[in-house]
C-alpha cells in the first residue's frame, strides 16, 4: 500500500466557468502579452470549456503514466461523462461535503496547506471548519495562511506572499509559533497583477495573494532550496510600481536567509512558474515550456521531470488557475489511508 503521505489530490473536473457578460483575468502585468494570445485562440465560451476539459485530462494522464498517486476531489462536481471517464481510469476518489456552488473543490490547494516537518495542517477557515484540534497526529489550526494560494512550501521552508504597503503580516502569531517549532519562515512582496482590459485601456492593477500564480519552490537533487520566479513577475504598490529589477532584488533579498536561490526564466505561457514538485521529488511541468524545463532539467535532471503533453493555457486565463492550484499534497489528517475503504 502507497503511504498516504506520498499521494496527492486533484481537483474536481469542472470546466463550466460561467464569468457572465465581463469575464474577470487575473495576469501578471509581464504576462498580458502572453494572456493575450491565449484570449484571441479561444474567444467563446465553448472554445474555453473544451480547452479547460482537454487541459484536466492531459494532467490525470500525465500522473497515470507517471504512476504518481492520486485521489480526484469530488469527481461527480463535474459531468456523469467525464466521473466515468475518470473511473474507468482507475482513479481514486475523495469526496468532501460542501456548501453552495462548490466551485472551491477545482482547487484543492487552497483547502489546507499540509506542513509535514511539524506535523500540523493549516485549514482555510473561509471555506470550512474542522471541529478538532488534532487527528492523526497533527495538530490542526485555522488560519488565512491555510489558502495554499498564498503560500510556498518546501521541506521546512515556507514562503508567504507581502502586501508591500502593508507592514504587518496576516496572522503574525500563527507564523510565530510555527517558527519556534522549526519551520523556516520568509515573506516575498506579492505580484502586481491586471484585468485583461481593451488595448485602448489603461487597467489598473492590483495586489494579487496568491504567490502561487508567480512562483514555485522546489529542491534539487542536492536538496538546496530554489525559488522559481515569472519572468513577469512586478511588486510594488499599485499606485507606483517597482521596476523589474528592484522586485527581483526584494524577492531576492527575502529568501537569502533561507538559502533560496532565485531563478526567472521567461515562460510560454501564463502562469507559467506555477510547476508542483511532487513527493517523490520530481516536477511536474509543462510540456514546451523550453526555458523553464531547461532550468527544471538543471535542478533535478531531465528524468526528474514529468511534463504534461498539453500546457496549461487556459486554466490561467479562465479559470485563474496553475498547476499547483489543481494538485496537492493529500490531507493525511483528514482522511482514511488508500485501500482501506
Amino acid at each position: 500500500m502507497v503511504a498516504e503521505s506520498l499521494t496527492l489530490l486533484l481537483g474536481s473536473p469542472l470546466f463550466d466557468i460561467h464569468q457572465g457578460s465581463r469575464p474577470y483575468f487575473a495576469i501578471p502585468v509581464g504576462e498580458v502579452p502572453l494572456a493575450r494570445k491565449v484570449l484571441a485562440s479561444a474567444p467563446n465560451p465553448l472554445e474555453r470549456e473544451a480547452g479547460l476539459a482537454a487541459e484536466y485530462r492531459a494532467l490525470v494522464e500525465t500522473l497515470l503514466a507517471g504512476q504518481m498517486p492520486f485521489r480526484v476531489l469530488n469527481p461527480d462536481a463535474g459531468t456523469p461523462a467525464m466521473a466515468r471517464w475518470l473511473a474507468e481510469r482507475g482513479c481514486a476518489r475523495l469526496d468532501f461535503d460542501y456548501p453552495g456552488t462548490g466551485y472551491w473543490v477545482r482547487y484543492p490547494r487552497d483547502l489546507f496547506v499540509l506542513l509535514e516537518p511539524v506535523a500540523t495542517l493549516l485549514v482555510n477557515p473561509g471555506l470550512f471548519r474542522i471541529d478538532a484540534t488534532e487527528r492523526r497526529g497533527y495538530r490542526i489550526l485555522h488560519s488565512p495562511w491555510g489558502e495554499g494560494g498564498r503560500v510556498l512550501l518546501s521541506g521546512d521552508c515556507l514562503l508567504v506572499g507581502a502586501d508591500p504597503q502593508q507592514p504587518q503580516l496576516p496572522d503574525a502569531p500563527l507564523l510565530d509559533a510555527l517558527r519556534e517549532r522549526g519551520m523556516r519562515i520568509a515573506a516575498i512582496p506579492q505580484g502586481l497583477f491586471q484585468d485583461l482590459a481593451p488595448a485602448a485601456q489603461s487597467p489598473a492593477l492590483f495586489g494579487d495573494a496568491h504567490i502561487d500564480r508567480v512562483a514555485s519552490l522546489l529542491r534539487d537533487r542536492a536538496g538546496a532550496a530554489h525559488l522559481l520566479l515569472s519572468a513577469g513577475y512586478r511588486s510594488g504598490p499599485a499606485s507606483a510600481p517597482w521596476s523589474a529589477q528592484r522586485s527581483l532584488d526584494e524577492v531576492r533579498r527575502a529568501c537569502a536567509p533561507l538559502e533560496i536561490e532565485v531563478h526567472q526564466p521567461r515562460s510560454r505561457f501564463p502562469y507559467g512558474a506555477s510547476v508542483v514538485q511532487l513527493p517523490d521529488g520530481r516536477v511536474l511541468g509543462n510540456a514546451g515550456d523550453t526555458e523553464v524545463n531547461g532550468l527544471l532539467a538543471q535542478l533535478v535532471g531531465t528524468r526528474g521531470l514529468l511534463l504534461t503533453p498539453r500546457p496549461l493555457r487556459h486554466y490561467p486565463l479562465f479559470a485563474r488557475a496553475g498547476l499547483h492550484c489543481l494538485v496537492t499534497e493529500s490531507p493525511v489528517p483528514l482522511i482514511a489511508p488508500l485501500g482501506s475503504g
